[in-house]
């Protein structure tokens, strides 16, 4: 979607200064127009493709801790491939039978788990959580204090300098 706003900003640019956090005021004053208008091509642009999601996420120790054993214990942490991109994508996956677990890590971050059928008799359905790109750096960073498995710790490492890497999104214009 390449339509233009009034100023010089087009919907896609504010929508992803706004997901990094750009105050609404602040994205006006960079399009010259006021914001009422932003609000509304925000408002226009969740209609149109859907809420926003947000990427940050705030744990409490007690929280992180926990979670991060379930993720030692349970979780998956990995750099891979993007069709069509030369960088690699940080994705994190918590995946297990306990439905109730799942669903109670996926409410602390707003997420929603997913569930897929096992193959076979005598299989228990298996519940996830899949975080990518951003969000799973920035969930990688509330947990990395509390993680005890080594080889874990690298790839989240290697997670939190892809971060570094990564630009945020029309940052210069602010």
């Amino acid at each position: 979607m390449r339509k233009r706003a009034k100023g010089i900003l087009t919907v896609r640019e504010m929508v992803a200064l706004r997901e990094c956090g750009s105050e609404v005021t602040r994205i006006a004053e960079v399009d010259g127009t006021d914001r009422i208008t932003i609000h509304h091509h925000l408002r226009k642009w969740d209609k149109e493709y859907g809420p926003r999601k947000k990427t940050n996420v705030v744990l409490s120790n007690l929280d992180a801790a926990y979670v991060a054993g379930l993720m030692d214990g349970d979780g998956c942490y990995g750099m891979y491939d993007r069709p069509g991109m030369k960088q690699k994508s940080p994705q994190i996956q918590l995946a297990m039978t306990d439905k109730d677990v799942v669903t109670w890590v996926a409410n602390l971050i707003q997420r929603k788990p997913t569930w897929r059928q096992p193959i076979g008799k005598n299989r228990k359905p298996v519940y996830a959580l899949q975080l990518s790109a951003t969000t799973a750096v920035n969930f990688a960073r509330e947990v990395f204090p509390y993680m005890r498995l080594k080889r874990k710790r690298d790839i989240v490492k290697k997670m939190l300098r892809w971060r570094s890497r990564v630009p945020q999104a029309n940052a210069s214009r602010l």
